[in-house]
């Protein structure tokens, strides 16, 4: 019986030490998300005119839309708890920074 009730306790406190971690890791992340929009608005902002047209003109759809509504707009104000959501605007962000790179010389 008691065995059980240890087990049990075991379990419980695994459970719910991973699901703060879990929060605490999307937190993280999210916070990493948006500090990396600040840095692509600010070199893309800093930009010219016309690099600001030639850049914006190479951008795919996909990519093109997620920048003007994610990264110029800072629409990204509630926390969300998905981490994957997270990592796949992430890479989005990595592949905008890789076209912006060859306009920030």
């Amino acid at each position: 019986m008691w065995s059980i009730l240890i087990l049990l306790v075991i379990a419980l406190l695994t459970l719910f030490v991973s699901k703060r971690n879990y929060k605490n890791r999307a937190i993280g992340l999210y916070e990493n998300f948006n500090t990396f929009n600040k840095i692509i608005n600010d070199k893309y902002n800093n930009l010219s005119e016309e690099k600001k047209k030639i850049f914006v003109a190479s951008l795919e759809k996909d990519l093109y839309l997620f920048f003007t509504n994610v990264i110029l707009k800072n629409n990204c104000k509630s926390k969300p708890q998905n981490i994957h959501l997270i990592q796949q605007q992430m890479i989005k962000q990595e592949e905008i920074m890789r076209v912006l790179k060859p306009f920030l010389v």
